[in-house]
C-alpha cells in the first residue's frame, strides 16, 4: 500500500495506506508537496457552516514557497505536513500545523534528509542507526514527562506550527510560524463573555462540521463529561446523514456514573451509543511485549483498550475516523481557572472585582480568599518557575533512583522551544495548550493496518487561536469551571451536564489491575531494562509490588506508567 511521489531527482515522497480527507498535493513545477487534511479558513468568524477543502492552485504554491510555509499558516488549517523545494537555493524546509496530528520527525543521515512519521518505516533500512538517548528517558521520569531530549539520539521532533530546513545547522535552521505567546500577546482578545460564547459556538460547529465531512462512518468516545458531550452536540445533525456510533468505556461493576451521564447525552443528541466495559481481567500485558520499536513510549493501558476494544468496535463499523473531546479541558480553562485572577491582574490591574473572583477561585480550589490573593499577586509581580511543577510532581516519584531527582531540581526552564528562554515559566498559558505542547504519535499504533484517523476537533487551530484570544477570566464566567463553554453549548446539551461540576473516576480499578497482573508486573520490572539501566529503584519496586504490602505504600499509578517506558524499550532491544 506503499506510494511513491517524485517531486525531484532527489526528493521522494512516500506514503502508505490512504484515509479520507488525508490527501497528498503535490505543488506545480517541483516545489514540494502538502500531505494530509487541508482546509480554508472561514471569513466570517460567526459562520457555523464546514469549511471547503483547500485545493491548491498555481498562485497559493508561489505564495506558500516564498514564505516558506508562513502562507499556510496564516490562510489554512488542519492537520498537515509540507515539504517545500526551493531548487535554485539549494533549500528545502519541513512545515508542520499547528493543531494538527501527523507526527512529524527529521534524522539526517549519510547525507541524506529523512522526514517521516512512523519510525517503523526506517528501521529495517541496514545504513540507518538509531540509538536510545539515556537523557530522554532520564528527564522523563525525573519530571513527570518532561523532557527537551529527543527519544532517539539520531531522530529530531518537528514539533506543531514549526518550519525547519533540512541540510542546515540545527541552531539556524528552526524556527516558529505559529507561536502561542504572540496569539496572547494580540491586542484583539476578546473581554465580552456575550461575543466570546457567540464566536466560541460557531468555531466549534464549523470546525467539528467541517472535520467529519470526508468520512462516512465514524465514532465517538463520549465520556459523559463536558467536553465530549460539547462535540456530540455539535454532530447531532450528523446522526442520520452519517453512519455515526458514540460509545463509552466504562469501569465494570463500579459505582461511577459515566455511562448514565453519556446515554443521557446519546439520547439529547440522537446518537446511536454503546458501552464498553472495562474489567481488570479483560486487560492483558502480554501482547505488548511483542510491541513494534516506536519514536517515544506510548500509554500502556490506552493501548489496550484502543487495540481490545475499541478496534472491534471500528472494524465492526467500518469507521475511518474516531473523534474525541480531547483538549477541552486545557482550552476551556477547566486546568487553568485558578489563574484567573493573575490573568486579570496582567490585563487590567487591581480593581474592586479581584476580590469577588478569589472568593470564587478559593471556593473551588479549597483555599482562602488571602491565599488566592496572594498566590495571585505574587505570580503577577514575579512569575512562575519549574518549582511549582517540581512541587506537583515530586510526591508522585517513589519508584525511581534517588539520583534521578536531581535532575528534576536542577531544570529551571520550561522544555519545549516555545517557552525555553523565558526567565519564568508561563504556566497558565502552558496548561491552556494541552497536548499541544508535546509531539503527535501515529495513528495507527493499535492497529497497523485500516486503523481509523484519531480527530480532537478542540484542538483545531481556528478553535485554538480563538481560546486563546479570549482571556482566562473570561473563561472562568459565573465563578465556573469552563464557565463560559458551559454558556455558549447550552442549548446543545442537557442542562444536566451543563450544571454536572465534577468527573466520574472508576475507584479502584487500577489498584485492582495491579493486584490482578502482580507476578507478571513483578518479573517485567524487577529484572526489567529500566532497573538494568539504574533508572528505578529496584528495592522500591519490589516493596510496592508486594501483595503483602499496604495499600498507603503501594504506588500502582507510578508502576504501571513505568511500564509504559519498559515496554518501549524492550521493543527496541529487540531490534
Amino acid at each position: 500500500h506503499t506510494s511513491l511521489h517524485i517531486v525531484d531527482a532527489d526528493l521522494l515522497i512516500f506514503t502508505r495506506g490512504s484515509q479520507p480527507g488525508l490527501r497528498v498535493q503535490l505543488l506545480p513545477d517541483s516545489m514540494g508537496v502538502v500531505m494530509g487534511s487541508l482546509y480554508s479558513r472561514a471569513t466570517d468568524p460567526l459562520a457555523i457552516e464546514s469549511s471547503p477543502a483547500l485545493h491548491i492552485n498555481d498562485q497559493q504554491a508561489t505564495r506558500i514557497l516564498e514564505s516558506r510555509g508562513r502562507w499556510l499558516i496564516d490562510h489554512a488549517w488542519g492537520s498537515y505536513v509540507a515539504i517545500l523545494n526551493l531548487p535554485e537555493m539549494r533549500q528545502r524546509y519541513v512545515v508542520t500545523s499547528p493543531g494538527g496530528d501527523l507526527p512529524c520527525h527529521h534524522s539526517r543521515q549519510h547525507e541524506v534528509d529523512l522526514v517521516f512519521s512512523d519510525i517503523g518505516s526506517l528501521i529495517d533500512i541496514k545504513p540507518l542507526r538509531f540509538s536510545i538517548n539515556d537523557a530522554h528517558l532520564q528527564s522523563r521520569m525525573a519530571l513527570g514527562g518532561l523532557t527537551d531530549h529527543p527519544p532517539l539520539l539520531e531522530v529530531q521532533p518537528v514539533h506543531r506550527g514549526e518550519c525547519v530546513m533540512l541540510g542546515g545547522q540545527p541552531a539556524a535552521s528552526r524556527r516558529f510560524h505559529w507561536h502561542p505567546l504572540e496569539i496572547c500577546a494580540n491586542a484583539d482578545r476578546i473581554e465580552s463573555p456575550s461575543i466570546a460564547a457567540r464566536h466560541l459556538a460557531a468555531a466549534v460547529h464549523s470546525c467539528t462540521q467541517t472535520l467529519i465531512t470526508p468520512h462516512e462512518s465514524a465514532l465517538l468516545r463520549l465520556s459523559g463529561g463536558l467536553d465530549s458531550s460539547i462535540i456530540a452536540g455539535c454532530l447531532r445533525n450528523q446522526a442520520e446523514q452519517r453512519k455515526l456510533l458514540s460509545y463509552t468505556y466504562h469501569s465494570h461493576g463500579g459505582r461511577s456514573r459515566e455511562l448514565q451521564w453519556a446515554e443521557s447525552v446519546a439520547r439529547h443528541t440522537g446518537l446511536s451509543h454503546r458501552g464498553l466495559a472495562v474489567r481488570d481481567d479483560s486487560v492483558s500485558f502480554q501482547d505488548l511485549l511483542d510491541l513494534r520499536p516506536l519514536m517515544e513510549p506510548i500509554a500502556t493501558l490506552s493501548y489496550i483498550m484502543r487495540s481490545k476494544l475499541e478496534q472491534p468496535l471500528v472494524d465492526e463499523h467500518r469507521a475511518t475516523a474516531v473523534f474525541t473531546g480531547d483538549g477541552g479541558d486545557s482550552g476551556f480553562c477547566g486546568e487553568s481557572y485558578a489563574y484567573a485572577l493573575t490573568d486579570y491582574l496582567e490585563h487590567h490591574g487591581p480593581s474592586p472585582r479581584i476580590f469577588r473572583m478569589a472568593s470564587q477561585i478559593a471556593t473551588l480550589t479549597q483555599q482562602s480568599i488571602w491565599t488566592v490573593l496572594r498566590r495571585s499577586f505574587h505570580r503577577w509581580r514575579h512569575g512562575a518557575g519549574m518549582e511549582q511543577h517540581r512541587r506537583l510532581v515530586a510526591p508522585t516519584l517513589k519508584l525511581i533512583n534517588p539520583e534521578l531527582r536531581r535532575i528534576s531540581s536542577a531544570q529551571s526552564q520550561y522544555p519545549h522551544p516555545w517557552f525555553s528562554q523565558l526567565q519564568t515559566v508561563p504556566w497558565p498559558l502552558i496548561r491552556r495548550l494541552g497536548m499541544l505542547v508535546t509531539v503527535p504519535q501515529p495513528h495507527d499504533v493499535a492497529a497497523p493496518e485500516g486503523a481509523p484517523e484519531i480527530i480532537a476537533p478542540l484542538y483545531a487551530q481556528p478553535i485554538m487561536e480563538l481560546l486563546l484570544r479570549i482571556p482566562i477570566h473570561v473563561h472562568f464566567l459565573s465563578g465556573k469551571e469552563r464557565g463560559l463553554a458551559r454558556h455558549a453549548f447550552s442549548a446543545d446539551l442537557p442542562d444536566e451536564i451543563i450544571q454536572r461540576r465534577w468527573k466520574d473516576r472508576p475507584a479502584g480499578f487500577l489498584d485492582a489491575l495491579l493486584d490482578r497482573h502482580r507476578k507478571f508486573l513483578q518479573e517485567l520490572l524487577l529484572d526489567g531494562e529500566l532497573v538494568r539501566r539504574n533508572l528505578l529503584d529496584r528495592s522500591a519496586v519490589a516493596d510496592a509490588l508486594d501483595n503483602r504490602a499496604s495499600n498507603t505504600t503501594s504506588q500502582p499509578v507510578e508502576a504501571l506508567r513505568y511500564l509504559d517506558y519498559e515496554f518501549w524499550l524492550r521493543a527496541w532491544h529487540a531490534v
